[in-house]
């Protein structure tokens, strides 16, 4: 029904045929949704949505200023869910209207706090442990090729698009759709694309935001204003690009949901959305259950014996760098420097995969 290769393993578990492929797949179940990228047949981004407490990040609530902590720069927001939410007042900083060039930016002085105020503010963080939610009045609002940013005046452009000619195409078309007073970002996806692509989808994420705006005004808080997208959407917005061979995932309902996303983002993508039938259990079936459990693990073993521990905490990351089996063919120095440039490139890719930020020790 979909050409999809009845021999799924061989097909998505053996090394890529070139250099850099990627793949999407996705196990979808009753309780959970978990997608992974794979680039040379590794995990490389994991993603996972529990369909009775899916993430909160992207929302966009009316909350009101409960309590304001000078000495840590920060307040609470209580945005109507469990915990109130923490706010960093460096989100507060000047910000910079362009008046034709970087260099003769404006400054607009930062707003100034206070009890019982109403904030438009977007959830960047999720709940972990006893704290709340982390947000940021800072709104983006993402598309397939662009990103919005309501409150600021600027455009960017993907430094993955790296023709001088095609980022000045890019800008030019953008400069002329975008209102006046509003950031774009130029994501990758949008190289190639046609004009209609990228004023149509600007389009659509300006009404978006007119529509946010309108529901602010007329709500009282705590109350969220917008939801953002969830997993399938957000895989298909994000991750899928010319790039990926192809998505497969092993549910009917998630299948055809996928097409038609896909469909709508770019025409002709559908075709690279495969269904792996009677697969209830696809990622031990490709091998990647076995890979993400290692990859996530406290203690990530490296090729030449030594490993890194990395440790969460409310507050930050840690990760250890032990030389662990590598005992070494010379020095004390030549081993320590061979361990440590080893681990560089394994803590960049778990960083990646596992979604971390804030402050890593």
């Amino acid at each position: 029904m979909n050409g999809f290769n009845d021999n799924l393993t061989e097909q998505l578990a053996d090394p890529p045929a070139k250099p850099a492929e990627k793949r999407i797949v996705i196990d979808a179940n009753p309780y959970r949704t978990r997608v992974v990228l794979l680039e040379d047949g590794r995990a490389a981004e994991v993603y996972s949505e529990h369909h009775d407490h899916a993430s909160l990040v992207g929302n966009i609530f009316r909350g009101r200023v409960r309590s304001i902590l000078p000495g840590m720069a920060a307040a609470f927001i209580d945005i109507g869910e469990e915990k109130n939410a923490f706010f960093s007042m460096s989100d507060l900083q000047p910000r910079r209207e362009a008046a034709g060039n970087e260099a003769a930016a404006k400054p607009v002085p930062a707003p100034q706090l206070k009890i019982g105020q109403d904030l438009m503010v977007q959830i960047v963080k999720d709940p972990y442990g006893t704290k709340g939610a982390r947000v940021s009045t800072q709104i983006s609002l993402s598309g397939h090729l662009l990103v919005l940013f309501p409150n600021e005046d600027m455009i960017g452009i993907s430094k993955n698009i790296t023709d001088d000619a095609e980022r000045e195409r890019l800008r030019s078309i953008v400069s002329s759709a975008r209102e006046e007073n509003v950031g774009v970002i130029i994501r990758t996806a949008a190289e190639g694309r046609d004009e209609g692509a990228l004023v149509s989808e600007l389009a659509e994420l300006t009404e978006k935001w007119r529509s946010i705006s309108v529901a602010y005004r007329g709500s009282t808080s705590p109350k969220r204003i917008h939801r953002e997208y969830g997993l399938l959407e957000r895989t298909v917005r994000d991750l899928f690009r010319p790039d990926v061979a192809s998505i497969t995932v092993n549910d009917g309902e998630c299948f055809e949901e996928l097409r038609a996303i896909a469909e709508a983002v770019e025409p002709g993508a559908a075709a690279r959305v495969r269904l792996a039938e009677n697969e209830p259990n696809l990622f031990e079936t490709l091998g990647i259950e076995k890979q993400i459990d290692e990859a996530l693990a406290r203690k990530v073993w490296l090729k030449s014996g030594a490993y890194i521990v990395i440790d969460r905490t409310e507050a930050l990351i840690s990760i250890d760098v032990n030389s662990g089996k590598n005992i070494g063919k010379a020095s004390l120095q030549q081993t320590a420097l061979a361990t440590n440039c080893e681990a560089a490139a394994e803590i960049a890719r778990q960083l990646r995969l596992r979604d971390i930020g804030g402050i890593i020790i």
